[in-house]
């Protein structure tokens, strides 16, 4: 799940992946000028996200999520509506890839959902795994929902933000990720899991992102208000203050259901959740912030591993040990299970966190697993959205290229021709060397946004179109084959049905 932001528009991309996958997610929102970005996840945002984004797309102010994922989050109602308008109709505008459900937004503001639908994440009032795009007309009170303007897919929930600014989340609720103020100690069997978009009370905001176990709103003027796990501070808050209820019979963690005001970030527009830490950005200033986990070095702040201590006061992120990541440097911005990413406005990739399965491109992080600061990693990019082990971005010549984890051919080729068969990670096959996705013998594309999730990866294109690949085990990719080719894998783009 991950999305991905440009300026002036929103997109968003959720980066979890793998339908019944314990999995982190990535997410990514932005607002600009104090409204959606827009006409613009992963993520993505997150994918989404939205920086002309990237899904983690970004381009509006892109989830999506987290990403997306960011996020993202997934494809800009700025550059991507603009585009899918040539299409004519009703096109999409932006996308999130998350773990049990994958969603879509349209330009009028229709909600389309698909995927495993574990607890209810796609939002249709069932359990029924959804192998095509669904239309989501209802909330769990049966009312007829209002347009979406924005979605971010989590791990086993998703939000939405509705053109009233009120936001809207359905699926799982095991850490009180859909902000209803039950007792997460309920929350904790299961039993208030909703099937169906349920409004968070009390909340308006121009973005909303979702993570692992959490889910964050940006507020207007730059602050957060977050619900969920809290764990490692993800909530920017102290673990066990301001309510928080301890899991620790069931899960070991602290969790809130109620919206909280957060860390204090004034100035950013965008945000990013990740499995246990959150980002957020200024695309015009450039400092990015950290907060939450950093066992890995997931804050960026040089200080990977600390003890394990949560960090739930704002970090900056560094790109070396002499300086910040700042100067008008960040336009995208992507976070996921324990990495993350980010485009600055000349077009180049930084990266820092666990490389443990390849997902910072470098052969030598996948050893050492870990960079503690934002590490250059190539030029020429638009857009990023990050998974679970996976980084992808899509380039100047609007192609595809993903590197890391490829244990069910998010990569877009058979995991069994990758050089490295099990990674510290995620145990399984991985490739440090981005590899451009094709379609047949041509590569793939072209793509306005992309989101992608913990095994599979989901891109918008300029005809409007969605399209996905790798793992299908749930009908994460929407083709009406669930499984299909490949024990469960689909190395090519398949295109998604049901969408208008």
């Amino acid at each position: 799940m991950s999305f991905q932001f440009s300026r002036g528009m929103v997109v968003g991309l959720a980066l979890v992946g793998g339908a019944a996958a314990a999995a982190g997610c990535d997410a990514i929102a932005g607002i600009q000028n104090g409204t959606l970005g827009g006409g613009g996840a992963s993520d993505g945002g997150a994918d989404s996200t939205a920086s002309d984004g990237s899904g983690g797309d970004s381009s509006v102010a892109d989830t999506s999520v987290g990403g997306d994922s960011g996020s993202p989050d997934s494809a800009p109602m700025g550059d991507a509506a603009g585009d899918a308008g040539d299409a004519g109709g009703d096109p999409v505008v932006q996308i999130s890839a998350g773990g049990a459900a994958s969603c879509a937004v349209t330009r009028s503001g229709a909600l389309y959902c698909w995927g495993a639908n574990i607890s209810g994440a796609v939002g249709d009032g069932t359990t029924t795994m959804r192998p095509t795009a669904v239309h989501i007309t209802k909330d769990v009170a049966g009312m007829t929902l209002p347009p979406i303007t924005q979605v971010s897919a989590g791990e086993g929930h998703v939000c939405g933000r509705a053109n009233t600014g009120a936001i809207y989340c359905w699926g799982n609720d095991l850490a009180g990720q859909l902000g209803d103020g039950v007792n997460v100690l309920d929350a904790a069997t299961g039993s208030t899991d909703k099937h169906a978009p349920q409004l968070v009370a009390g909340i308006m905001a121009p973005a909303v992102a979702c993570g692992f176990l959490h889910t964050c709103t940006l507020q207007a003027n730059g602050s957060t208000v977050c619900w969920g796990s809290n764990q490692s501070g993800e909530l920017g808050h102290q673990p066990g203050t301001q309510g928080d209820v301890n899991l620790g019979a069931f899960f070991a963690l602290y969790a809130n259901s109620t919206p909280l005001t957060g860390a204090n970030v004034q100035g950013t527009t965008q945000i990013s959740l990740g499995t246990d830490f959150t980002c957020a950005n200024d695309p015009g200033d450039g400092w990015t912030f950290c907060w939450g986990t950093n066992y890995e070095g997931q804050l960026g702040d040089l200080e990977a591993g600390a003890g394990g201590t949560p960090v739930f006061n704002p970090v900056q992120v560094k790109t070396d040990p002499s300086g910040a990541l700042t100067a008008g440097k960040e336009v995208a911005a992507s976070s996921a299970l324990a990495h993350a990413c980010a485009v600055d406005g000349q077009g180049n990739l930084y990266c820092w966190g666990s490389s443990g399965a390849g997902q910072l491109a470098t052969a030598a992080a996948v050893a050492s697993n870990t960079y503690s600061y934002a590490t250059m990693i190539m030029s020429s990019v638009s857009h990023v959205a990050v998974g679970g082990f996976t980084t992808c971005i899509i380039d100047a010549t609007q192609h595809v290229k993903c590197w890391g984890g490829n244990a069910n051919g998010q990569l877009g080729h058979d995991p069994a021709t990758d050089p490295i068969s099990s990674c510290p990670d995620n145990g399984g096959p991985c490739n440090p060397n981005p590899s451009t996705i094709m379609s047949g013998a041509n590569p793939f594309g072209p793509a306005v946004t992309i989101s992608v999730g913990l095994q599979f990866a989901c891109v918008l294109k300029t005809d409007a179109t969605v399209w996905c690949w790798g793992d299908n085990s749930g009908g994460q990719l929407g083709n009406n084959q669930q499984g299909s080719n490949d024990a469960g894998q689909n190395y090519d783009p398949v295109q998604v049905i049901g969408l208008p």
